[in-house]
């Protein structure tokens, strides 16, 4: 029963994941499903579904369209609906569950009719239902850039170098989503920082303050940006599409200071000096590294003869670990640093790319990779084939570090209890539904999460673009 969950939710799913990121940008987005998929989504993984209007449909697939294709009914819904809409969609966003994928629907066909017969842009994101829900707004994000790589390249042609005098530094803000960034106010803040620092927003991937059809105008033209800071994994695939295929650097971090370090690397980054693409893998602004050992190092801290003659817990020794989404995890962990001068520890839940320098998946297998290597571990077709273009043409760099040697990626509630003690982790920072697989002795210090708590802790959630909750968090009033 190593598959089975008995007391954590698992991560908002990889649909979730496309449906959040699509939400404000005036397209719709069809989830072929047998239903289900869709409640789930709007009742615990998005807080916008009754404050803001949304084309978010569901196909509602029966056992016999299952089993005999009736891609006619699918594709006759679809236009039904987009007909439907007050508006006319931007596009339309097909996405899936595990059965069509595990029938072979062929997506990409669907599209093409769907885009023929409409006259609507129409692109499919790949998806199976079995990833999280970064790996499913990572690859809404790449897929949106793909679509319209027409209209980014117009506004490339016209991108003036941020050296020319008296010229802002312009941002793209890449992953900046309510599942792992839920407090109300975390996009304002976010706006107001960067002002701060003298940064101008060129484009935020995917929420806004104004119009569906200014984001997703400001997104089209995020190929005129000096430079992208990605907040999140889910930012990483499109970071890199704008990198490759139009000079937009990208640094990777979450300002939690005013004056964060990741500002500079913006700075230098957009006036194409040396820079680190992400600060807490550089080791450098005294980040103490965690080295090859590291956890080993935590694991130590467990034994008796690590501790004081007293039996008083020495707290200097003691291991501090951070589990969440890795790029806020990682940020936090390096102002934890910072001020305290102790390794923290990274721990990864997450079961898409683990972005550890040299491999994606081998690293850090999920449960369902076996020895056998099923196959909802292996890229999905489409993957492959983008991948390989990719690659041939010396394109996507796939060899981003975002986790330090000796950080761990642990999926799941039995991996997580043994990797958790194993590591000796005495003090984390995590969502509050953690404490429940904690073995005693572990001080949990709560930072809620929606995609995988929900909205159950939902007057608790942080700002981490706000001074006052940032300090508070990591002096623990929030305890």
């Amino acid at each position: 029963m190593r598959e089975t969950y008995r007391v954590l939710p698992v991560y908002a799913g990889d649909v979730s994941g496309i449906a959040g990121a699509l939400y404000e940008l005036g397209g719709m987005t069809v989830i072929h499903d047998p239903s289900g998929c869709n409640s789930t989504y709007n009742t615990h993984d998005e807080l916008r579904w009754y404050k803001e209007p949304s084309a978010i449909f569901i196909s509602g697939l029966n056992m016999r369209d299952a089993v005999l294709g009736n891609d006619k009914k699918f594709i006759d819904d679809t236009l039904e609906a987009a007909a439907s809409l007050p508006q006319k969609p931007a596009f339309i966003a097909l996405c899936n569950s595990p059965l069509p994928w595990l029938n072979g629907t062929d997506f990409h066909a669907l599209s093409r009719i769907i885009e023929n017969k409409s006259g609507i842009p129409t692109f499919y994101v790949s998806s199976n239902g079995c990833r999280d829900y970064a790996e499913g707004a990572g690859r809404a994000f790449l897929s949106l850039l793909e679509k319209f790589d027409g209209e980014l390249r117009e506004k490339a042609a016209g991108h003036q170098s941020v050296r020319a005098a008296g010229k802002n530094i312009t941002v793209n803000v890449i992953g900046m989503m309510p599942l792992d960034f839920a407090h109300p106010e975390s996009l304002r803040s976010l706006k107001e920082r960067m002002a701060k620092n003298g940064f101008a927003i060129q484009s935020v991937f995917a929420q806004t303050d104004g119009t569906s059809e200014d984001l997703l105008a400001d997104i089209l033209s995020s190929s005129a940006a000096d430079v992208s800071l990605v907040l999140s994994t889910s930012g990483i695939p499109a970071a890199q599409y704008l990198k490759a295929h139009y000079g937009v650097p990208f640094v990777v971090g979450v300002p939690l200071e005013e004056d964060d370090p990741v500002f500079e690397q913006l700075r230098r980054a957009a006036a194409g000096l040396n820079y680190e693409a992400c600060l807490y893998t550089a080791g450098k602004d005294n980040m103490p590294t965690i080295h090859s050992q590291g956890a080993s190092d935590c694991a130590h801290t467990a034994d008796n003869k690590n501790r004081p003659e007293n039996g008083q817990t020495d707290t200097a020794s003691q291991c501090i670990a951070v589990l969440s989404e890795p790029v806020l995890a990682g940020s936090l962990a390096s102002l934890l640093e910072r001020r305290t001068g102790r390794k923290v520890l990274v721990i990864n839940p997450l079961e898409g790319r683990v972005w550890n320098g040299h491999e994606t998946r081998a690293h850090s297998s999920r449960r369902l990779a076996s020895e056998k290597k099923a196959a909802l571990a292996d890229p999905l077709p489409e993957d492959r084939t983008r991948q390989a273009a990719g690659r041939s043409a010396g394109t996507f760099d796939d060899s981003i570090q975002i986790l330090r040697p000796g950080d761990l990626s642990l999926f799941g509630e039995e991996e997580m209890e043994g990797g958790i003690a194993a590591a000796g982790v005495r003090e984390i920072y995590c969502d509050p539904m953690y404490a429940e697989i904690f073995s005693e002795g572990i001080t949990l210090r709560p930072m809620p999460t929606l995609a995988l708590s929900g909205r159950v802790y939902r007057n608790t959630f942080i700002n981490y673009f706000d001074t006052a909750s940032v300090e508070a968090l990591i002096s623990h009033e929030h305890e």
